[in-house]
């Protein structure tokens, strides 16, 4: 995901080119449908946009030579993995960081969110309490209430609050009647609804404000249409005029108080059709705008490549995903994820991508059963020994995922990844090359680069191999930042290649070191 920050940046920004295009090009014409649904989708796309993350990976010589390409790339930068400064954040300084100004910004947020939730649950509430004080009456699918409460007539959802001031069989009452029926039978409350949530936890974009407030006025718009389809424009605008001066309410949204001047605009104008097709269209370059700056992260595939340390010299190393079959492992507190279908995953990867480090990677298991389709634990665990020695490798990684306190729920106080090396022979090589499996790590996710050993009980695995060996803790699956970053397909490729990196530097290391 991207920084949160440079998301919210994007969202407004993309939400201010749509609604741009809507001002001038859309606003106070009339087909009020269409904009309806424009400004609608306009915040919808807005918020997801910018979470897409598409590749488009171009050469160096075309990125250096296009002034556009690295504009774009600028433009498309990530500022790197969320969870991975966070993590790094804590690591630093866990006490500290509750007062970072990251938290501070993250608790005005929330006050704030909260202050608008409240809000419209006190709007809820005060129609609530309208509706329980009247007379009901079901005229059909409506629930017609009659109230003498200031700001009446209005509808919400499918209920229609009048006011008995307004004799319903009078001409007035009939037109108002179809208006506000109008707002029922197109569920504009559900607009409204959708947008006050949207303003709550999105009440930094100035954007969204602005739209909820010409949603709001477009909906007039389309129940004016409606209602004065029985009588003459003039009639029904010097309706709105007179109601609009007569009232005495401002403090709320009655249905005369809505954008009048705008209405009775809209209701006199005349307007052809002319090029008004060609101002829908328009839309179609300017969402395509949109999806070039936000939706794309454009690359120098070359130099990704480049970054990758190979091995010297051709190295064949065994990759062991931990259980398996009737083993599954440390799960996951709700239940998606085992120990043995991650640590399967990432060891998939790690061989999918080994060629390119002039590495053969040869697993233990490729499928979840364990290895040598044992049927047992202890069986299995011979089987990845027996493996090892069939082969020679130049090292043995064991991937693992850890787990901490009560089973079934999900620890904030261990995080990160680790590496474990046998009790039994700690030799320098061993030590060497988880040393620099974990340095690459770090530059990944949260690692702890200190080397452990199983206190008392051995690691089989380790204990009987012959060769450079090292047991990868890969985070810890009941913590939900690791679990989140583990699962995530590209950080699953983060990790293969920061492994095999690592492992061409152990291979270099020790031709360098008998050249010596």
């Amino acid at each position: 995901m991207k920084n949160i920050f440079f998301y919210l940046l994007q969202m407004i920004i993309a939400s201010g080119m749509l609604y741009g295009y809507y001002h001038f090009f859309l606003r106070n014409k009339k087909f009020h449908r269409y904009n309806r649904f424009f400004l609608l989708a306009a915040v919808i796309i807005s918020i997801v946009i910018p979470f897409l993350n598409i590749p488009v990976y171009f050469s160096k010589e075309s990125t250096d030579s296009s002034v556009l390409l690295q504009t774009l790339s600028v433009i498309s930068y990530s500022g790197g993995e969320e969870t991975t400064a966070v993590v790094l954040s804590e690591s630093a300084n866990q006490i500290a960081s509750w007062f970072s100004w990251q938290n501070i910004m993250y608790a005005l947020y929330l006050l704030i969110a909260i202050v608008f939730i409240i809000r419209i649950y006190l709007s809820v509430r005060k129609i609530k309490i309208i509706s329980s004080s009247y007379p009901q009456e079901k005229i059909g699918d409506i629930h017609f209430v009659n109230t003498s409460e200031p700001g009446t007539p209005f509808s919400f959802f499918r209920w229609l609050f009048w006011n008995n001031d307004i004799k319903l069989d009078s001409d007035k009452g009939q037109q108002i009647f179809r208006h506000e029926l109008f707002h029922i039978n197109q569920r504009h409350t559900l607009d409204t609804v959708f947008m006050e949530f949207i303003n709550a936890f999105a009440w930094f974009n100035p954007i969204f404000h602005l739209i909820k407030k010409e949603i709001k006025t477009i909906h007039e718009f389309l129940a004016d249409e409606y209602a004065m389809s029985k009588s003459g424009d003039w009639q029904y605008a010097e309706l709105l005029l007179m109601q609009a001066l007569n009232t005495k309410l401002s403090l709320v949204n009655p249905f005369f108080h809505t954008q009048i001047k705008r209405r009775i605009a809209m209701i006199t104008s005349s307007q052809k059709p002319g090029r008004q097709y060609l101002r829908k269209l328009l839309v179609l370059p300017v969402a395509s705008v949109i999806a070039v700056l936000f939706a794309f992260s454009y690359k120098n595939k070359k130099a990704e490549n480049d970054s990758a340390i190979k091995s010297s010299k051709p190295i064949t190393i065994v990759v062991d995903a931990a259980h398996g079959g009737i083993d599954p492992g440390a799960k996951s507190p709700d239940g998606k994820y085992s120990e043995a279908q991650i640590a399967l995953e990432i060891s998939k990867t790690i061989q999918e991508l080994s060629g390119e480090y002039n590495i053969n990677v040869v697993m233990t298991r490729e499928f979840d059963i364990l290895p040598g389709n044992a049927t047992n634990v202890k069986d299995g665990l011979k089987n990845r020994i027996d493996i090892a020695k069939d082969y020679t490798p130049g090292a043995f990684i064991a991937i693992h995922v850890n787990t901490k306190g009560i089973y079934g729920k999900y620890q904030e106080s261990q995080s990160g990844f680790e590496a474990l090396i046998t009790n039994d022979k700690p030799d320098e090589k061993n030590i060497i090359f988880a040393k620099t499996i974990l340095n690459g790590l770090k530059s990944v996710y949260k690692t702890n680069t200190g080397i452990k050993q199983r206190e008392g009980k051995g690691i089989y695995v380790l204990d009987k191999n012959m060769f450079p060996a090292m047991l990868l803790q890969c985070g810890y699956i009941n913590n939900k930042k690791d679990l989140a970053f583990i699962t995530d397909k590209s950080n699953q490729e983060k990790i293969a290649r920061a492994i095999l990196s690592g492992v061409s530097q152990f291979v270099n290391t020790k031709i360098t070191a008998s050249a010596d």
